[in-house]
This record gives structure tokens, C-alpha cells and sequence, in this order.
């Protein structure tokens, strides 16, 4: 804060500066500028949203004050002088008005507007990238299951064919074995009949001899 007269505004503006305030500050500036218009009638959420930054930013100024062992009143003359001073100390200063004037609120957070509606494109793009990626691992997904699933069928397909052909070739050995058996059962038959027909022969050949 090289420049900067006054020990306390340096103080302040090596606290503005630093990163906890700068992100916590500048994440609130960015999550609500979208919301401020250039029409002329001001909307009562643009009071609301100034009610809350001024109780963030009166909470930091409290312990501020109460670090330096310095009053509000001698801190707002100091700023007043700074001010009207001190080029490099305004920049630093401008939050500090911001949170006492409710104009020089609204003229920061339209002067926010095109941060915050960059960070808001950067935002919806990536978003639609992670929903593009998202969609092209479930459909990889989705095709991995699917011909893990044809895989299946077919294989139980083929499991099944196999079953009928088994149960196919069980059938005609059980036909053969029936059908070895009639033609069995046949042949004994006539073996018997031929059997009976000689022994009658036989005993006739006899008698014709007596």
C-alpha cells in the first residue's frame, strides 16, 4: 500500500486487499449483480441485498476498528479527508462508501454486471460440458450392459439348442432301442415257428416208416 498517507486508511487498505476479504466480498458482488437493472424505479431487492452486504461488511469493520483501538466517528473523518487527499487511498475506499451510501452501492454492483455475466457464461458452459460428459459415460454404460445382455440371450440360445439336440438324439436312441428290440422279438418268433414245423416233419417221417 506504497503511496497511502494515512496509517490507519493503510491498515484498511492492506485489509481490503488481502484474499479473505477480497473472495468473500467479491463472491457476493458477483452472485447478485445480475439482479441489477438500469430501469429507474430501484426494486426492493436491490434494498435487501444492500442490507446484508452492509451487515457483512459492518461486522469486518468492527473488528477492524477495535484492532487499530480507533473509534467510527475518527475513522469516517479520516476517510472524509483521505478522500479528498489521497488519490491512491480512494480506490481502496470506494467499498467503504459503498457500505454507507445506498446510490454508491447500486453503482458498484452495475458496475459488477459484466464480471459477473462472464463468470456466468463460463459457469453455464461447463456445466453443459459436464452434462454432455455425463451423458456420453451412461450411453457407454448403457451399450456395455446391452451387449452384455445380447452375450447372455445368446449364449442361452445356444444352451437351449443344445438341450434340444440332446434331448433329440435321447429320443431316437429310445426309438432305435425299441425298434432292435421289436425286430428282435421277430426273429425269435420265426426261429420258434421253424423250430415246431421240423419237429412236425420229423414225428410225420417217423410214422411213415412204422
Amino acid at each position: 500500500m506504497e503511496g497511502i498517507e494515512d496509517r490507519i486508511i493503510k491498515s484498511l487498505a492492506t485489509l481490503i486487499a488481502s484474499a479473505s476479504f477480497q473472495s468473500e466480498f467479491e463472491d457476493f458482488f458477483l452472485k447478485n449483480a445480475l439482479k441489477f437493472t438500469d430501469e429507474q424505479e430501484h426494486q426492493l431487492e436491490y434494498y435487501a441485498i444492500y442490507q446484508r452486504f452492509q451487515e457483512m461488511f459492518d461486522k469486518r469493520m468492527e473488528a477492524f476498528l477495535q484492532s487499530e483501538n480507533i473509534t467510527e466517528q475518527e475513522f469516517g473523518v479520516r476517510c472524509q479527508r483521505a478522500i479528498k487527499t489521497d488519490r491512491k487511498a480512494e480506490q481502496y475506499l470506494e467499498i467503504v462508501i459503498a457500505s454507507m451510501d445506498y446510490d454508491a452501492f447500486y453503482s458498484l454492483m452495475k458496475a459488477m454486471r459484466s464480471r459477473a455475466a462472464i463468470n456466468q457464461v463460463a459457469a453455464d458452459t461447463k456445466a453443459n460440458e459436464d452434462d454432455e460428459i455425463d451423458r456420453d459415460l451412461d450411453n457407454d454404460s448403457n451399450m456395455t450392459e446391452g451387449g452384455g445382455t445380447k452375450r447372455m440371450a445368446s449364449t442361452k440360445r445356444i444352451r437351449d439348442s443344445d438341450d434340444l439336440t440332446e434331448e433329440s438324439s435321447e429320443s431316437k436312441d429310445t426309438l432305435r432301442s425299441g425298434s432292435d428290440a421289436e425286430d428282435a422279438k421277430a426273429d425269435s418268433g420265426k426261429d420258434e415257428k421253424k423250430r415246431v414245423d421240423d419237429e412236425g416233419e420229423e414225428k410225420a417221417g417217423e410214422k411213415e416208416s412204422k
